[in-house]
């Protein structure tokens, strides 16, 4: 009974990894995000296939049609892609490297966050609040290969490294503080989110004010890296290539967008960060005990997150507006604020209660999550059927409505249009003229016959070679 009280934490975690291995085997076709992963896929796929460097990743749809893009996209930095890429070239190619590589790290983010809240608060609390993160948001998307679990993970062990620097004046945890921290910022800016975090620790504390200005001077490495990376190398990237992930919006522009689309913003708010109304209301709780208690650290904190994540979320705009993934960067401070709640309650029972009630909501509300959509597994025969028909150097365009998943798994590049547009010469005569010689076409989204030649048919996918020579 001690070994399991003295490492309850390890084995909480440990369970977590454990029940997350569920299918992590399966293709990209799982109910949510799926387009946003086989967009990290299609570069570390690309990486692992000699066809980039480091420098300059590379997806598999080249742009709209108007001009030859090679597919180089101004990107976050893509080094969880390229430790895939050289997983891959050990061990052969698949599609799920990459959610083992997010749930190792969404592991040690787990972890790290513990050890914060353990010298910050008490043991108790600092379990109470490990297993609400566990079972926020932070359950799904930490096994989906996507950067924002892995950024926010690594932010936490900076800041642990942070603190450990403060106590032992050790320069080895002052330069895992400076590398955990840039790679943070690196893989997703948000981990500022997190970072935010340590000007508490500068104003309020009592840490001697040497070790401060070393913290304040090791912080303007990563400040440089990502200000280069994002600011200088990406925006030459996409000026040379045409094609950027996401630069967000103006301020204005995201401004306007947020405040027309309350209800949504709000729901993100009250479910979307702990996937539980139970957890929620404890987080309410916990900000009116932190307020009563005037705990000056908390909500310093509270403030400095509320600042930088409103103006994330006016910079994202829409993307903020309707994906609930960029609510991640709140989820530690929503669990340390729900377990503040939970450790008051002097009732051991209720503690329990309160605690398996807010984990079991969260987990059932995303273990739809681990499924996949079994009426789309006809798309894992589109690469067995480019191989046949389409050779590897011709350019195909697929009516994925916008999702890149069956351009990644047709093992080709190309473009990805919507249906209507098959039907709009102009966009194809732009497509051909570009580089377009295949138009793979999904039976389930477009029916009607096109005025090329037929390759091929069968009942999923119709073949016609593109061409407008005559």
């Amino acid at each position: 009974m001690k070994f399991l009280v003295k490492y309850r934490a390890l084995l909480l975690i440990a369970f977590f990894f454990l029940i997350r291995l569920y299918g992590i085997h399966q293709p990209p076709l799982e109910v949510n995000h799926n387009w946003r992963q086989v967009t990290g896929l299609m570069v570390a796929r690309n990486y692992y296939e000699g066809n980039t460097d480091f420098a300059h990743p590379m997806i598999d749809d080249i742009g709209v049609g108007e001009s030859g893009s090679t597919g180089v996209v101004g990107m976050e930095f893509p080094i969880l892609n390229f430790i895939y890429a050289s997983i891959a070239k050990l061990i052969g190619y698949d599609h799920w490297y990459g959610r083992l590589i997010s749930l190792i790290l969404g592991s040690f983010g787990l972890w790290w966050f513990y050890l914060l809240m353990r010298r910050w608060r008490d043991e108790k609390e600092a379990f109470i609040s490990t297993a609400l993160l566990a079972c926020s948001v932070w359950f799904a998307f930490s096994r989906k290969f996507m950067p924002d679990v892995s950024a926010i993970s690594l932010a936490l062990g900076a800041l642990y490294f942070a603190i450990e620097y403060f106590d032992s004046r050790k320069y080895l945890f002052l330069f895992l503080y400076t590398l955990f921290a840039s790679v943070a910022l690196l893989i997703k800016i948000p981990a500022a989110i997190i970072l935010i975090s340590l000007l508490a620790l500068l104003f309020l504390s009592s840490v001697h004010l040497k070790l401060k200005i070393r913290i304040v001077i090791a912080s303007i490495v990563p400040v440089f890296l990502t200000f280069w990376w994002y600011f200088i190398w990406n925006v030459k990237l996409s000026q040379e290539s045409g094609i950027w992930y996401n630069s967000g919006e103006s301020f204005s522009q995201g401004f306007a967008t947020v405040t027309s689309n309350l209800a949504l913003v709000v729901k993100h708010f009250y479910f979307s960060v702990t996937m539980s109304y139970i957890t929620f209301a404890m987080v309410i709780a916990g900000v009116v005990m932190v307020i009563w208690k005037r705990d000056r650290f908390t909500l310093f904190i509270c403030f400095l997150t509320l600042i930088i994540f409103s103006i994330y979320a006016i910079k994202s705009g829409r993307h903020f507006v309707f994906q609930h993934y960029y609510m991640i960067p709140l989820a530690p401070l929503f669990a340390l604020l729900a377990a503040r709640f939970i450790n008051s309650i002097s009732s051991r029972s209720l503690v329990w209660i309160c605690l398996l009630a807010a984990s079991i909501e969260g987990v059932a509300n995303q273990a739809h999550d681990f499924r996949i959509h079994q009426h789309n597994l006809y798309k894992l025969d589109l690469e067995q059927l480019a191989s046949k028909y389409i050779s590897k150097d011709e350019l195909i365009v697929v009516n994925g409505e916008g999702n890149p998943q069956e351009l990644y798994l047709a093992h080709r590049k190309g473009w990805v249009c919507t249906s209507p547009q098959l039907l709009d010469t102009n966009y194809l005569k732009r497509v051909f003229a570009a580089g377009g010689r295949v138009l793979v076409v999904n039976r389930h989204r477009h029916e009607q016959p096109l005025p090329f030649e037929l390759i091929h048919s069968n009942k999923d996918y119709f073949l016609y070679k593109l061409n407008f020579s005559h």
